[in-house]
């Protein structure tokens, strides 16, 4: 199952939460979308990504429920000295 999420919901809420990151897209070796964060506060910088998501998607009913759902589906892989956060099942629209 692919479920689709507005890319300018996810731009948005990196963007706000202070994040650096780069290559938001749909090809990380098919596992679905993802994000590159730069540096080791992978933590901290998920969460803040998160809360961001959150406060935007909640204006619309079923926000939480999409929000609930991403965190369900979150993964990362070490890429050295940055992270790649993706979300397998999702796709940008």
């Amino acid at each position: 199952m692919n479920t689709r999420i507005d890319r300018d919901f996810i731009e948005s809420a990196l963007d706000n939460a202070g994040l650096t990151w780069n290559d938001l897209g749909d090809s990380y070796s098919g596992r679905g979308m993802s994000f590159i964060l730069e540096g080791k506060r992978v933590q901290r910088d998920i969460c803040r990504f998160f809360v961001w998501l959150t406060n935007d998607l909640t204006e619309n009913l079923d926000g939480l429920d999409v929000a609930n759902a991403l965190a369900d589906a979150v993964s990362t892989d070490d890429l050295g000295l940055d992270t790649i956060v993706y979300f397998p099942g999702w796709s940008l629209s």
